[in-house]
C-alpha cells in the first residue's frame, strides 16, 4: 500500500505533467524544456514511491513475522502449561484464580470450572498459622518469589504435602499483575524421608529414641537451661538380672522383655520426659525441667517399681529390677557428654549394691 505522505506530491507531479503535455501539444518548441523538467520530477517521485512501496512491503513482512513468532510462543507456552507435570495456578493480585492446568486438577481434585474466580486459599489445610502465610505474601511482594513445603487439603478432604513455588509477574510500573504458583505433590517422598529420619533416631526394637535422639534433644534442653537458668537431669537405668533371662530363654524372649519394660517405664513418666534406649538393657530418661534432688529420686523410685513388676506372661515368673544413676545440670556437669558420663558412673555405683538402688552423681559411696 502506498504511504499517504506520498500522495500529494504524486498528484501534483501528475498535474504538472498533464499541463506540460497539453502545452507542448499547442506549442511544441516553447514548452519542450518544461515538459522534460516536469517529466524528470515525475520520474523521481515515481522512483521514490516505488522505494516506499518496497519498504512498506518489507515492514509488513517483518510485522507478520513478529506476529507469527508471537503466536508460536503463545502456542508453545500453552502447550507447556497444559503438558507440565506440575500443577500450575495463575491468580490476580487479590489471589483470585484466573487459570489452572490439567495437572492442578489431578493434584487437587478440583476441575477448572470449580476454582476459577475463587481464592487460592481454597486448599488451606489449617496446619499453618497466620504468620506462615503473612511471611509468604511479604516475600512475594518484596522479593517477587517464595518457595517451600506446606500441607494442603485437597477436594476429597485428604491432607497432602506439597512443594509450592510462587513467582510474581509485574507490569511496566513494577506493580504485581499476576502470581504464578507451581505445585508438586511430595507426600510419598516426605513420608519416606520421615521414615528414614525416624529409623536414624529411634531404636528399632522398642520404638524409643536412641542415643542420637537423646543427645540431640539434650543439647537443645541444655541451651534453654543456660538461657533461663533452670536444671536438666539424666537418669541412667540398667536392668538387673536381664542377662540371666537372655542366657536361659534366648534372645527372642529377651527382646520381648525389653519391649515390655519400655512400655512400663514410659507409663510412669511425664509427657515432657524423654525415654531412650541406648542399647542392650540400658535406658536413659531425660528430664528437661528438673526439680530438686528429692523429686528426681521420686522419679527413679517409680521407674524401679515399674521394672520390678512380675514377668510371668513372658519369662516364667522371673523378676527384674533396676539400678539408676542420676546426674543434674549444672551441679554435676556442664555439657551433654559430661552429663551422660556422670549419670553412667552414678548408675555403676548404684549397681555395685543389690538391685533396686539409686545413686546421685557425686554422692559418696556407702
Amino acid at each position: 500500500m502506498l504511504p499517504l505522505r506520498l500522495l500529494p506530491p504524486l498528484v501534483l507531479a501528475g498535474g504538472l505533467l498533464l499541463t506540460a503535455l497539453v502545452a507542448a501539444a499547442n506549442d511544441p518548441h516553447q514548452n519542450l524544456w518544461g515538459l522534460l523538467a516536469v517529466g524528470a520530477a515525475a520520474s523521481s517521485l515515481a522512483a521514490l514511491s516505488t522505494r516506499a512501496l518496497v519498504n512498506s512491503h518489507l515492514a509488513l513482512r517483518a510485522a507478520l513475522a513478529v506476529s507469527e513468532a508471537a503466536a508460536q510462543e503463545r502456542a508453545l507456552a500453552s502447550t507447556v502449561f497444559e503438558a507440565s507435570r506440575l500443577g500450575i495456578v495463575v491468580s490476580d493480585p487479590q489471589g483470585r484464580i484466573l487459570m489452572v492446568n490439567e495437572a492442578f486438577s489431578r493434584l487437587s481434585g478440583y476441575r477448572p470450572v470449580e476454582v476459577l474466580g475463587r481464592h487460592t486459599n481454597l486448599l488451606r489445610s489449617g496446619h499453618h498459622n497466620r504468620d506462615f502465610y503473612a511471611e509468604l505474601w511479604a516475600s512475594l511482594l518484596s522479593r517477587g518469589h517464595w518457595q517451600g513445603d506446606l500441607w494442603n487439603r485437597i477436594r476429597n478432604g485428604e491432607l497432602r504435602r506439597h512443594h509450592l513455588s510462587i513467582s510474581t509477574v509485574r507490569g511496566a510500573d513494577q506493580r504485581p499483575l499476576y502470581f504464578v504458583g507451581m505445585l508438586e505433590d511430595i507426600t510419598k517422598r516426605y513420608a519416606a524421608d520421615r521414615a528414614v529420619l525416624h529409623e536414624a533416631r529411634h531404636d528399632l526394637l522398642t520404638g524409643l529414641g536412641n542415643r542420637a535422639l537423646l543427645m540431640e534433644q539434650l543439647e537443645r534442653d541444655l541451651a534453654l537451661a543456660r538461657r533461663h537458668h533452670w536444671a536438666v537431669a539424666l537418669l541412667f537405668l540398667d536392668l538387673d538380672g536381664f542377662k540371666r533371662i537372655n542366657d536361659r530363654y534366648g534372645h527372642a524372649q529377651g527382646d520381648q522383655v525389653l519391649q515390655l519394660m519400655a512400655r512400663r517405664l514410659q507409663g510412669v513418666l511425664r509427657e515432657t520426659d524423654l525415654l531412650c534406649r541406648l542399647g542392650g538393657d540400658e535406658f536413659v530418661v531425660l528430664v528437661p525441667d528438673a526439680g530438686n534432688d528429692e523429686e528426681l529420686r521420686q522419679i527413679a523410685t517409680k521407674l524401679i517399681q515399674a521394672s520390678e513388676q512380675p514377668l510371668s506372661a513372658l519369662a516364667h515368673d522371673l523378676t527384674l529390677s533396676a539400678s539408676i544413676g542420676i546426674a543434674r545440670y549444672p551441679n554435676h556437669a556442664r555439657s551433654a557428654d559430661q552429663l551422660l558420663a556422670a549419670a553412667d558412673r552414678a548408675m555403676y555405683a548404684a549397681k555395685a549394691h543389690a538391685g533396686g538402688h539409686t545413686r546421685m552423681a557425686g554422692q559418696s559411696a556407702g
